[in-house]
């Protein structure tokens, strides 16, 4: 009795996959929703809680759902193939709507650019700011326009006070034309959908495909491929530097 490794592989990318935007989701949605809808913390929260929400009611449906089915090609095979098509599909789009709005906010998004930031200071200077550690302040309390124009990504005053002004211009943006904002969570939600079509399934094809001896080996190589694709874009956020200050509007 062997195990089929490329069998077990395969059935691996889906693991692969899942890992793999969970590591995207966390980081990138979270940072597109504070810096470029200039949402604060707490409602960028309750929007990144969606997919926690969802699952209690997504997952035990397409498991079910996938019980059922009765395809040719197997129970969990087209719910695993057709949710992946869709959630490429769909994270493409999520990508064309964040674009759509980066071009909305550009006037703002020049990053170490003084005329930039003199236009932050002129639409925020008495406007009542937090810092990222809660206390409020004004612009023109703590800076004059010139020496707020000069600041860059390198100072210490960058996320402290800068951060918080150009969220708040973006936040502004958004408020005037929130359309793309409901776009955004628009294909968001659909994109979670699309990623709870197919979780549940893969989880069961596994032992579907593997007699019961080897299914402790098969895990652990399912696993590590979930691994692999969470290092994997990790180390791509690393060479692409997306958690540095200067690429908040990437």
């Amino acid at each position: 009795m062997r195990l089929n490794y490329r069998r077990t592989v395969l059935v691996g990318f889906a693991f692969f996959l899942i890992c793999a935007f969970w590591q995207i989701y966390d980081v990138s949605i979270a940072m597109t929703l504070t810096n470029k809808f200039g949402m604060s913390q707490d409602h960028s929260g309750i929007v990144m809680a969606l997919d926690n929400i969802l699952a209690l009611f997504m997952l035990p449906l397409f498991g079910g759902l996938s019980d059922r089915c009765k395809n040719p090609r197997g129970r969990r095979t087209p719910f695993i193939v057709v949710g992946t098509i869709l959630a490429v599909i769909l994270m493409l789009g999520l990508s064309v709507v964040d674009n759509f709005q980066l071009n909305n906010i550009e006037k703002y998004s020049r990053v170490d650019d003084p005329a930039t930031m003199a236009i932050i200071y002129d639409e925020q200077a008495d406007t009542v700011l937090k810092t990222p550690g809660g206390k409020s302040f004004t612009l023109e309390e703590k800076f004059t326009r010139e020496e707020f124009a000069q600041i860059t990504t390198e100072d210490a005053d960058y996320t402290t006070y800068v951060v918080p002004a150009r969220q708040a211009c973006a936040a502004a943006v958004t408020a005037q034309n929130p359309t793309t904002l409901y776009i955004y969570i628009g294909v968001l939600l659909l994109l979670l959908i699309a990623m709870a079509s197919f979780r549940t399934p893969a989880v069961a094809l596994m032992p579907d495909v593997t007699v019961k001896p080897l299914r402790s080996k098969a895990n652990a190589i399912i696993n590590l491929m979930g691994t692999v694709g969470g290092i994997i874009v990790l180390a791509l956020g690393s060479i692409l530097a997306i958690s540095k200050v200067k690429n908040a509007y990437m």
